[in-house]
């Protein structure tokens, strides 16, 4: 039997836990998160179901997503936070100097986040030197030749750059595959393997504005000296 508190350790929040035990017997109307004022003026016996409740892991986990995906960066900080430090990923300077850009990096990664768990691997390339390539993406999407031009280029263009913005990369970017004659996806799924580390990933724009340009252009020449030096 699995105890409320590993609930927790998995990643799942007090309140979407909540509104799943509440809604295993009982509907509320429409499927969602409450808040506890929300889920006892609404109670009813009429709505209670007389069937036996089902345990659903998957309807949990939507719950728990639904839930993350409405809370501020600000709210959901400390629960990031703990994952973060038990996951060894935590640095000092994110409570201070870097507040604003880590409770940016909570924004963009909180759509794609199902539990609190999830926030750790997800920002795993945003706060470490060395990343992990996922084999089968790289295979897929670094394997075209025309990247070992193509991405030369690209980098030389992010390093003229003074705005690293989202805005201003995907304008470069596509600017680079307009001179080019190919497809702007070629060169995005590309750039999401070598600066993530896998083939999905929130709007590459953005994780490129975040991690910095530093790191992009540091993990784009990379690959130029792994292929230099096979």
């Amino acid at each position: 039997m699995t105890s409320v508190l590993e609930f927790k350790d998995q990643g799942y929040l007090p309140l979407a836990f909540l509104n799943f035990l509440a809604q295993m017997s009982w509907s509320p109307g429409e499927e969602g998160i409450y808040s506890v004022e929300e889920m006892v003026s609404r109670f009813s016996l009429d709505n209670v179901s007389k069937g036996s409740p089902v345990f659903d892991l998957d309807k949990l986990e939507w719950l728990n997503g639904q839930l993350i995906s409405r809370m501020s960066a600000d709210e959901l900080a400390p629960f990031v936070t703990i994952e973060l430090q038990s996951e060894s990923l935590w640095l000092d300077d994110l409570e201070l100097g870097q507040k604003q850009w880590y409770y940016r990096l909570i924004d963009l990664l909180k759509e794609r986040s199902r539990t609190i768990k999830a926030f750790s691997r997800l920002a795993r390339p945003f706060l470490q030197e060395d990343i992990e390539y996922d084999a089968a993406g790289a295979e897929k999407y670094l394997a075209d030749e025309r990247l070992e031009t193509l991405l030369p280029a690209l980098r030389k263009d992010f390093e003229d750059m003074d705005d690293f913005s989202a805005e201003g990369i995907e304008r470069v970017l596509r600017q680079r595959a307009e001179k080019e004659g190919i497809k702007a996806g070629l060169l995005i799924h590309a750039l999401r393997m070598l600066v993530v580390g896998e083939p999905v990933s929130p709007g590459i724009f953005d994780v490129l504005e975040l991690v910095g340009k530093e790191k992009t252009i540091g993990r784009m020449a990379k690959l130029q000296e792994a292929k230099r030096h096979p």
